[in-house]
């Protein structure tokens, strides 16, 4: 759609007075016509640009909503807690639904709860739960062993810990994502295909990243959500979901992918010995931590990526940075995913 420029509009009523009158002659800059008609003209031209958008919005709208498409709302971050007592239990246990779980740390003031009653058996020593953050959206997501406060909790309990961390916390979908996954469901109309399952799995909110690895008579779909687990909730949705883009008499499996562990030692020579400190180190830690966790299924680790990550924190403080444990890029199967594992930093 073409729309007139500023320029042009001016120009135009300009032309069009002169034509219709004499008794209106100076339409230098700063005259008060001039002034008049640069007002008039700018309005015009804002007109044009509004409509211009609302036109292609219009467009777009009308092509997303005619098959029913919508955003993704906001979503809540969940992982395992884990339990240990002093002793085994001498019976069984009942935590209730709506257990909260908690955290000390003041950096992390969210609240964490069971949506589910869980039962410890008799003679048990710890016990894993599945908990929901209260709050929706990415800033629910915490690192591992943050929560370590439990409401209404046992005499025998000796520690509440999280030991990974949850990822799975996320806003609303954004503009760019909504419209790029519009375009996937477009290319995959055709049923039956690699893309088309892996479409298909994308669709349920929980699923992260998909790898289809075909056989003959059989389609495996390796499945993750943002922690790189695959619980038996989003599994089953998936099954789903799969239901409708599987290939006809051909065996489907979802399957949770395979995680690799990565241990990263490292060495960051700073510019300014005094800005040394446990607090940098730390965040550093989480940094590296936190885009290794990020990584989806059959991504693989490139060291200069990571080296990059770590320089993006203060390029002028951070001099050199050197690994000890990895010497070069990490390239996993397709079916496996790269997991943080023990992060040490060392400030030199």
């Amino acid at each position: 759609m073409e729309t007139r420029k500023f320029t042009n509009i001016l120009s135009k009523l300009i032309d069009k007075t002169m034509v219709a009158t004499h008794k209106v002659t100076d339409f230098t800059p700063g005259s008060a016509i001039r002034s008049l008609y640069e007002a008039i003209a700018l309005e015009i031209e804002q007109l044009y640009i509004l409509t211009k958008e609302n036109i292609y919005w219009g467009i777009q709208e009308g092509v997303i909503e005619s098959f029913d498409f919508k955003r993704r709302h906001a979503r809540k971050a969940y992982g395992n807690v884990t339990l240990r007592f002093y002793n085994p239990i001498e019976e069984d246990y009942i935590i209730p639904r709506g257990t909260t779980f908690t955290s000390t740390n003041q950096e992390y003031p969210y609240q964490f709860e069971t949506l589910v009653e869980y039962r410890v058996p008799k003679d048990s020593t710890e016990a894993i739960l599945e908990v929901f953050s209260k709050q929706t959206g990415a800033s629910s997501n915490i690192p591992e062993n943050t929560l370590n406060v439990m409401t209404s909790s046992p005499p025998s309990l000796r520690s509440v810990s999280n030991e990974t961390s949850f990822n799975t916390g996320a806003d609303l979908e954004s503009l760019e994502d909504f419209k790029k996954r519009f375009q996937d469901f477009v290319e995959t109309r055709g049923r039956a295909t690699n893309k088309s399952i892996r479409y298909g799995a994308m669709q349920v909110p929980d699923v992260e990243g998909v790898y289809v690895y075909e056989q003959v008579g059989l389609v495996t779909a390796f499945v993750h959500d943002r922690n790189g687990n695959l619980p038996d909730t989003v599994k089953k949705n998936v099954e789903q979901e799969l239901e409708d883009y599987r290939p006809s008499g051909i065996m489907l499996r979802v399957a949770p992918v395979i995680k690799t562990l990565t241990d990263i030692s490292v060495r960051v020579t700073l510019s300014n010995k005094d800005r040394i400190s446990d607090t940098l180190e730390h965040h550093i830690e989480q940094v590296i931590r936190t885009y290794l966790n990020n990584f989806k299924v059959s991504d693989d680790l490139i060291l200069n990526d990571l080296i990059q990550v770590i320089m993006n924190i203060d390029d002028r403080l951070i001099y050199d940075v050197e690994f000890s444990t990895i010497h070069g890029n990490t390239i996993t199967k397709p079916e496996e995913i790269i997991r943080a594992g023990n992060i040490d930093v060392t400030l030199i």
